[in-house]
């Protein structure tokens, strides 16, 4: 996949439907927020698309879950995505390529599902 500062990329719609309307799981860590690691083009975020490939990656684990659109408002910016590392086909995802699903600040998005009871 194309590095930082390259031409601009695009996800495939299905891959970019697929993950936006997904449910993703994830390790959990000590503390909250997501697990990181370094890889060739940026921090890194392992998602997995069931507990069942978590667990192929990780064995038993303490583990939490999110929608795909939410993911999107929580997924640290500068961070890209490896879908079931250790599945058939892993996917890379840098953070170039997720960066046209990621809300504009002053869009003022609510994670799917929750409403302000102020309105």
């Amino acid at each position: 996949m194309a590095g930082r500062g390259t031409a601009e990329a695009e996800l495939p719609g299905e891959i970019r439907e697929a993950l936006l309307r997904g449910r993703w799981y994830f390790q959990r860590g000590e503390q909250p927020g997501f697990l990181a690691v370094a890889g060739p083009e940026g921090p890194l975020v392992a998602a997995f698309s069931s507990v069942a490939e978590l667990a192929r990656y990780a064995g038993a684990c303490e583990w939490f879950s999110t929608l795909g659109e939410d993911l999107m408002t929580l997924l640290p910016e500068d961070h890209g995505l490896v879908v079931d590392l250790a599945g058939r086909a892993p996917q890379l995802l840098p953070a170039e390529l997720l960066d046209p699903l990621r809300p504009d600040a002053t869009d003022n998005m609510e994670p799917s599902g929750v409403s302000d009871p102020r309105e």
